[in-house]
């Protein structure tokens, strides 16, 4: 896929889960995206292979009036967002390689151009904030060597999707809850892949801390965000009109995780900086041991980074 895109100049914007990342594929997309498409990279039509998201604002590009076309070999449509035109059941690259023209060089060379300029901003903002967020961390595990990266619904996976650049192998699933069955998720992918690392939230790490009564765990590292609750709702509307809000959608959980750690006889480190964690996660990832990393991160801070992060690329963009 990767060298057909870049034979052709068709701008390939690859999820952290799709596997698909590269030297050539689109990243920023999320922060691409803040205003809109922007009008120079306003595409003549679009090619959907696999699920889009976690990103909403992949949604943008499917809403432009371009005809949006689903292929899939086994003929599985994801036509979440209705925009749908056409299904084609084949394989991908078979059908780029037959329907897909030679773009022309200056539009595809600009979809690149804003890509690099813009992750070059996003890391610097990143570089500036003085404490943890999510975004952060999320970023600095693409510099650790880890095999597999198991990542928790919500914030965590959207943050991975965002910010995490290189060619990964990246699992996460959704459990009817949203949040529940990672842990269950990463013994698995742990005792079949060594040197696996999990990224959680609070919630998500309680709600299935039971798996942790398995027979034998396998190696592996989790980095745990713990921010008091549910950091997405201070994203959506709720955050400002419901009553009760910490109480009914938040839900900090206030619990001591090293408690439940040594309860489950897993290792345990508390970190109070990126540096710090990225040094535990480094020592720890590849042993035989099951460890939990804990970084504390204030959601004040958190929500701040992430409009701080939609003001730069507006600025970036121009828009």
């Amino acid at each position: 896929m990767e060298e057909l895109a870049s034979r052709r100049g068709i701008p390939v914007l690859a999820t952290a889960l799709s596997g698909g990342r590269g030297i050539e594929s689109v990243t920023t997309y999320h922060h691409l995206f803040v205003r809109g498409v922007p009008d120079q990279l306003q595409p003549d039509s679009v090619v959907v292979v696999g699920q889009p998201g976690p990103s909403n604002r992949i949604a943008r590009l499917l809403e432009t009036g371009a005809p949006v076309t689903h292929v899939d070999r086994w003929g599985l449509f994801s036509d979440i967002s209705g925009t749908m035109k056409m299904g084609v059941r084949e394989d991908p690259v078979a059908f780029l390689e037959r329907a897909a023209p030679q773009q022309q060089a200056g539009w595809s060379g600009e979809w690149k151009r804003l890509d690099q300029r813009l992750r070059q901003a996003l890391n610097d903002a990143i570089d500036d904030a003085e404490r943890p967020t999510g975004p952060g961390v999320a970023r600095a595990l693409g510099t650790l060597p880890w095999s597999s990266l198991v990542v928790a619904s919500s914030l965590p996976v959207r943050d991975v999707d965002a910010h995490l650049t290189r060619p990964s192998w990246v699992h996460s699933n959704r459990g009817v809850s949203g949040i529940d069955g990672f842990a269950s998720t990463l013994l698995g992918v742990a005792d079949r892949r060594p040197g696996t690392v999990g990224l959680v939230g609070d919630l998500s790490f309680l709600h299935d801390s039971n798996a942790f009564l398995c027979d034998s765990k396998p190696g592996a590292v989790i980095v745990l965000i713990d921010n008091g609750g549910g950091g997405l709702f201070d994203l959506l509307p709720q955050a400002r009109f419901a009553p009760d809000f910490e109480r009914f959608f938040t839900t900090d959980p206030r619990r001591d995780f090293s408690v439940l750690a040594d309860f489950h006889d897993l290792g345990y480190v508390d970190v109070d900086s990126i540096a710090a964690m990225s040094e535990a996660v480094g020592s720890q990832v590849g042993t035989e041991e099951l460890a939990v990393v804990r970084i504390g991160v204030d959601r004040s801070d958190d929500l701040g980074i992430r409009s701080a992060l939609d003001a730069v690329a507006a600025e970036v963009l121009g828009v």
